[in-house]
């Protein structure tokens, strides 16, 4: 297994393509960007996953099963965007 990133866009809902069964760890700010790292097996089909983006006091949309990976801080502090993710098959 390996870890990998993945840059997000900062939008409340996107799916990333993730390889099958891949574990996502946590979320953290590289150059300006919210970057995803998950544990994955590479070799592995890919398959989309959703991910949510709400900035504090935005109403949220994530269902009861999205796993929480972490607040990430841009603009030196101004901005404070709290990532989700749905478990695998999730359907939005």
């Amino acid at each position: 297994m390996r870890i990998f990133k993945y840059t997000l866009a900062p939008r409340d809902m996107q799916e990333v393509m993730l390889p099958q069964g891949a574990t996502p760890l946590y979320v953290a700010e590289q150059f300006g960007n919210i970057v995803l790292y998950a544990h994955v097996l590479p070799d592995r089909p890919m398959e989309p996953r959703t991910v949510w983006i709400h900035g504090t006091g935005h109403e949220t949309q994530f269902s009861q099963e999205a796993k929480p990976l972490g607040v990430v801080t841009l603009e030196g502090g101004a901005l404070m965007f709290h990532v989700f993710i749905e478990p695998e098959g999730f359907k939005p």
